[in-house]
Formats: C-alpha cells, sequence, structure tokens
C-alpha cells in the first residue's frame, strides 16, 4: 500500500476536500489516507462537512485512517487548568484526568456519527515523545512543535481510556505516535524511545495488564533511513512491547523528506521507502498538509509535500507538483 497524510476539512471556512484533491492524490499511486480531525479555535466541528469528506475518499475506494490529537478541542476548549498533560487522578480515578474524559469522549461522539462512512480505525495522538520523560503537570505551549508532548503515565493513561472507549463503537485504535528521528543522533538501539515507551507500559501496570485494548503503536520517522538502521530502530520498539505483553502491529504514521534534502541526495528516497516497507508494510508519505497555499514558483519550495493545495470554491484543490511529485510517482506506481 502507498499511503498519504492529509487533512479532511477546514472547520472555520468549511472547504473540504472534493473529487479533484482525491484525483490527485491517487495519481500519485497512493491507495490509503491518514487524515486530521482539527476543531476550530472556538470550538466549530462541522461534523456533516468532514463527513463529506471522507464519502469522497470512501467513493474512490481509498480507506481514511482518522487522527486525533490536541488540535482536536474537547467540548469548551482549554481553560485555565485544563490541557492534555494535566495530573492524573485529580477526581479519584488513577487512569484519568478531566481533560482525557472530556477529549475521549467528544472524539468517542464524532466518530459515532460518520462510524458507518469509514473503516473503523482512528489513531489516538500525535509525536507524545517530543519532550523525552516529560512530568505530569507541565502544560507545553501550543504555538509550539511540541504542544502534542505528554509524560509516559498520561501518555498511557490517555491510550487506555480512548481505546476502551473508541472500541466500544467498533473502532480499532492505534497509540501514537513516537517520533522516531534518524537525525537525532539515536544508535539503531533507539534507547531514548525505549525508555518513554517502556516508562509508558509500567506506569500503566501498576493498575492494568495485558492483553492491551488497541490495535497497535504508529511510529514517525521523517528522514533518510538505511534498511539496518530503520529495522534496528523498530526491532527495539517491539522488543518492548514484546516484554510488556503488547502483540499489536506497529505502522508508520508519517515518512518523508524535505524537498530540498532530496534534491541534495535523490538516490535515498527510494533506499528509505525500501527501508521502512520492508518492515512496515503501513506507512504513510507526509504530505505536510498544513500549509497553503506554498510558493508562487514550486522549484522554489524547501518543505515537505509533493504538491501545492489551494481553496476554490468549496473544495479544495491540488497541483501543481513540487520536487517530490515524480519521484513518488515513480516509486508508488
Amino acid at each position: 500500500m502507498h499511503g498519504i497524510v492529509s487533512f479532511l476539512a477546514n472547520s472555520v471556512t468549511n472547504v473540504r476536500v472534493g473529487t479533484h484533491f482525491v484525483g490527485y492524490q491517487q495519481a500519485l499511486g497512493t491507495t490509503h489516507v491518514k487524515a486530521k480531525v482539527v476543531t476550530s479555535a472556538t470550538d466549530q466541528l462541522p461534523t456533516h462537512v468532514f463527513q463529506a469528506a471522507v464519502e469522497t475518499y470512501n467513493a474512490a475506494a481509498t480507506p481514511v485512517l482518522l487522527l486525533f490529537d490536541r488540535g482536536f478541542s474537547p467540548v469548551g476548549g482549554e481553560p485555565i487548568g485544563m490541557y492534555p498533560n494535566m495530573p492524573l487522578n485529580t477526581r479519584g480515578d488513577l487512569l484519568m484526568s478531566p481533560y482525557i474524559d472530556a477529549w475521549t469522549k467528544r472524539a468517542m461522539g464524532f466518530l459515532r456519527q460518520i462510524l458507518p462512512l469509514q473503516k473503523r480505525r482512528a489513531i489516538c495522538w500525535n509525536e507524545t515523545d517530543l519532550l523525552a520523560l516529560l512530568t505530569p503537570g507541565v502544560n507545553p505551549s501550543r504555538s509550539t512543535d511540541k504542544a502534542n508532548a505528554l509524560a509516559p503515565e498520561v501518555a498511557g493513561a490517555l491510550f487506555w481510556q480512548a481505546a476502551r472507549r473508541w472500541g466500544s463503537i467498533g473502532i480499532e485504535m492505534y497509540c501514537g505516535a513516537l517520533s522516531v528521528l534518524p537525525q537525532s543522533g539515536q544508535d539503531d538501539l533507539n534507547p531514548y524511545i525505549a525508555r518513554y515507551l517502556d516508562a509508558m507500559y509500567r506506569s500503566l501496570e501498576r493498575y492494568e495488564h495485558a492483553p492491551w485494548p488497541w490495535r497497535g503503536i504508529c511510529i514517525n520517522a521523517e528522514g533518510f533511513w538505511t534498511a539496518s538502521r530503520f529495522a534496528g530502530a523498530v526491532a527495539e520498539i517491539r522488543k518492548i512491547m514484546t516484554r510488556h505483553g503488547d502483540t499489536g502491529e506497529i505502522i508508520v504514521a508519517e515518512w518523508g523528506v524535505t524537498c530540498k534534502d532530496y534534491l541534495a541526495h535523490p538516490d535515498r528516497l527510494a533506499e528509505t521507502y525500501a527501508a521502512i516497507t520492508a518492515v512496515c508494510p503501513e506507512s504513510y508519505f507526509f504530505q505536510g498538509p498544513g500549509r497553503v497555499p506554498f510558493v508562487d514558483d514550486p522549484a522554489l519550495y524547501t518543505d515537505y509535500g509533493a504538491f501545492q493545495w489551494f481553496n476554490e470554491g468549496p473544495e479544495f484543490v491540488a497541483g501543481p507538483d513540487y520536487a517530490l511529485g515524480a519521484p513518488l510517482r515513480k516509486l508508488f506506481g
């Protein structure tokens, strides 16, 4: 399979993905999509617009794997004292906080409404490990790229509650996602990720135990990889999972390189794709859907992404290609 990271709709303008956008993704050779559900800054969530976008993908036989993280607000948003990494047991539940309670319930309600229209899978959160072994009670700024960081024990509680609640309506959940970056100086045994994951399981095992209620774990793996390096990183993650009785899948929720890095090392794109898919057949290329439009001249674009996208009436449209467009068509063809 050839997955791509996408989006579904804008919660403020109600502009959504349509047939043109889906067709452009399919022209890259992609067969699956991972899409994030985001509420507006004022808590707007036009479910019918997201539903129409999912229906467009379904009509094109393109399964959608939904992602929910801090961009999806609990009802009422985040008033003072309400944030993802707030301490647990504030109301007598050792694996619960007011944020986890409100957030998992709102996502559950959304999933229940569109359940007949999607393939019953979702990712809970994104890149929990960005601030290492964070302490509960620290609130990372929402204005930085570390906003999703969670303490291992908070991440475990969130995954536990979401998997059980969403599972009650037929959703298979992935814990998400561990950021595994080859340029960060980690060795093939990946000790930093291992410590985070081990701490997460150990915190849960004070109150619960395997079998765990989720389908598996996601990793994000942007950057160039060799076969041995990627296999070593995943093997270490699998070792920790096995130690704690987790037999779930490991999928790659994001992989990719920037256009700048690709142009500097064009031969390494195919090497990286082969390294990742040899170990994790389900993987999603990182299109970088958060920036629109990028630059007027596609040849000048240096960040993540294969093509530009724009608003056109009620729908998003795609094109033209960036430097990665043609190579991906060849790679995925």
